[in-house]
């Protein structure tokens, strides 16, 4: 049985990730590191709205390497 009503001011996982421009499974991921907030009932993850609609994707990859300038 798959739940489809949800409570108002959150969606489901899909919408969420929609809504953020990622997978399904990178929302998983971010609510697995705790960058997301997520309601559970049953089996059904639902995320606030408004936190998927301000949340920022971090950063891929290595963090930038700063090279200081020696002066001449």
């Amino acid at each position: 049985m798959t739940i489809k009503a949800t409570i108002p001011g959150y969606v489901r996982l899909e919408r969420a990730a929609e809504i953020i421009g990622v997978d399904p499974a990178t929302v998983w991921r971010y609510i697995d590191e705790e960058l997301l907030d997520a309601l559970k009932i049953g089996n059904t993850h639902l995320v606030k709205e408004s936190d998927a609609k301000k949340f920022k994707r971090p950063r891929l990859g290595r963090p930038p390497i700063h090279t200081e300038k020696q002066a001449s």
